[in-house]
């Protein structure tokens, strides 16, 4: 198990070999030769997993209370984590989105050069208005990737939307062709 250091701003810090080991298997990004930082999820999907074990100022924090830590600082945060941890479980490679909206980058399964989605996780329920997703679906665009919509149900299932841009034609025109 690898040991990890909360820092003030929620993530994880961990040094030296263990950094390396985390970063080999896809977890945070690297700021030096061997240091990395974990986003909360990342760092609370490892502890779920048995594979880190953080500390806190006081000592070891466990993954209740790193979970009602998390929740209780981060809005939004539980809904991210299932999208997270789903997606990890499924065995996609993530990576850091562009803003909490945009939350990840998903790559096809053997693929880690470029991403192929930007991830938006809303919960069941959730309202979202149709310009929010019309800029959301731009921006991905724009990015050179596709918008799916990752909606967390009550239960906490995860149902994936894909977002593609459609021109609807008038039957009409259709019928003089």
């Amino acid at each position: 198990m690898v040991r990890g250091r909360l820092l003030e701003d929620m993530s994880v810090e961990l040094t030296g070999s263990d950094a390396v080991k985390l970063y080999g298997w896809g977890f945070g990004r690297l700021v030096s030769t061997k240091r990395l930082i974990l986003e909360p999820h990342e760092a609370l999907y490892l502890v779920e997993e048995g594979q880190l074990e953080v500390e806190g100022e006081g000592g070891p924090i466990g993954l209740q209370e790193l979970l009602n830590l998390y929740t209780t600082s981060l809005e939004g945060f539980w809904v991210r984590y299932l999208v997270f941890r789903d997606l990890k479980r499924k065995r996609y490679k993530v990576a850091k989105g562009l803003d909490d909206s945009l939350f990840l980058r998903v790559y096809e399964r053997g693929r880690t050069d470029t991403a192929r989605y930007l991830v938006m996780p809303l919960f069941e329920g959730e309202p979202v208005t149709v310009g929010e997703l019309l800029r959301r679906s731009k921006q991905s665009m724009d990015q050179g990737k596709q918008l799916l919509l990752a909606i967390v149900e009550r239960r906490g299932e995860v149902i994936y939307y894909l977002c593609t841009e459609t021109s609807p034609t008038s039957p009409r025109r259709e019928e003089r062709r």
